[in-house]
Parts: C-alpha cells; structure tokens; sequence
C-alpha cells in the first residue's frame, strides 16, 4: 500500500479540525483488531492511526459550511471498538469510512490492498490520501470569491490524453489515480473520474472556470471527447437555476 504525506493544500484544510482531535495509538488499534479475530491489516492500521475520528469540512464558503467528513470510527469511544467498523464482505475484509460529504452515512470502504471502494466492490479512489486530495482541491474552489462556470459531461474516452498535453493545465498528481484525475490551471479546475453511482460506470468529465473564453478554449479540444453536449451552469448551484447546454 502507498502512503504518502498530504500536500499544503490538504493541509491547509485540514488545519480546521477540532483541537481535540487525537487519532487512536497503534496498541490500541491492534489490540481492537485482534479482539474482533482480524489479521493486523496495513492499510486499516495505517488509516486508523492517522486519520482515525478525524473531522474535516471540504466545502466553506463566505463562512457557510456546505458538507463534513468524520472518518470512522467516531471519536469518544475507549476502549476502541471496531466491530461496527470493521467487517468481512465477500470474503475479504473492508473498513467503513464514516460519514462523508453529501452522502451521509455513505458507502466508502478501504479494502485490505488501501483502495477507497463504493458499496464494498467498486474502486473510486486508490488510496484514502486521494480522496482527501480530491476535496482539498474542492475546498480550494469554495475558497475563491463569486461563482465559477461549470460543465458536466458524459465522454467517450479517457480525455487525459489531451489534457494531459495542454500547456496552460497541469496534472494535480496526489490528486489522481486509475479512478479519479484532477488538473488545474488559470482559472480553471478539470476533474475526471468513472462514476461510482450508475452501473455501467460512465466516464464523467467536470469542467469549472472563472471565464468563458478560458472555458470555450478548452470545450473546442474536448468537443469530439462528449457523447453529447455537456451541461452547463453556475456553481456553487442556485436552485432557480436550469441547466444549459454547453454549445
């Protein structure tokens, strides 16, 4: 399993934690697996013992929470009591993650190999730092005075390989991986990922700009990429609003 220190970024966000805060110790996470007869998995003791009952809020703007995250297992609990946390399922054992952000009591798992699964079989997320890279840099777009443009779209292929070449975007690296790709560039954040929510697994591509004429210029590239015409609207979303299309 790769384990890798959080960027700034991430960082920054997650300077808001509780004071309090305090992840269990590895004793005590061990003998918590023990007692529920699962082996001493890396990639359950390393998340535990660094983020275990971590707090964190990806999405503030103007003062306004829009969504939390608390890593299991919630805090308070001693001695430490995994079995609600903890499980066997199809034949492999799984660790809830918590409660996450617009889900609720959501279906992100770590697998015993460090991969973040949705409902206990389909990877979204290589490692749990991906997932928390991924919404520091959602927490970095709540950062940014007004709204930003964005486009929705459903496409045929991976689009990296055009991306991937533009000079005015760069690849956000410990934001990536084989489920999930972040760049970013001059007033613009691009986000690509296989959805974890429809059955065939659509590749989705997110677009947010500042501008329009940076957003055109990247839509001419990508245009031959969309099934159809993604959609278009402003964001953080305004009820009133209806979707548009994007040409």
């Amino acid at each position: 399993m790769v384990h890798f220190l959080l960027s700034q970024r991430a960082e920054v966000m997650l300077s808001a934690k509780p004071d309090a805060w305090k992840p269990p110790g590895l004793t005590e996470v061990s003998i918590a697996l023990q007692q529920i007869e699962c082996p001493p998995v890396d990639s359950f003791i390393v998340f535990l013992t660094t983020y275990g009952g971590l707090q964190y809020n990806p999405y503030i703007q103007h003062g306004k929470r829009f969504y939390q995250v608390q890593f299991s297992p919630l805090p308070g609990r001693f001695p430490l009591d995994l079995r609600e946390v903890v499980s066997k399922v199809n034949n492999d054992w799984v660790l809830d993650l918590g409660v996450h952000h617009r889900l609720g009591q959501f279906g992100f798992c770590l697998d015993t190999s460090g991969r973040v699964l949705w409902e206990y079989e389909i990877p979204i997320f290589s490692s749990i730092e991906h997932l928390i890279e991924s919404d520091a840099l959602e927490n970095m777009l709540g950062q940014v005075e007004g709204r930003w443009i964005w486009v929705s779209g459903i496409t045929h292929s991976d689009p990296s390989t055009i991306l991937d070449t533009l000079i005015d975007l760069q690849k956000v690296t410990e934001a990536s991986g084989q489920w999930n790709t972040w760049w970013i560039g001059d007033g613009l954040f691009v986000r690509y990922f296989l959805s974890w929510e429809w059955g065939d697994r659509p590749r989705v591509l997110w677009i947010y700009a500042q501008s329009s004429s940076n957003l055109n210029r990247l839509l001419m590239q990508l245009r031959p990429i969309f099934k159809k015409p993604p959609v278009l609207r402003s964001w953080p979303f305004v009820a009133s609003e209806t979707d548009q299309s994007a040409w």
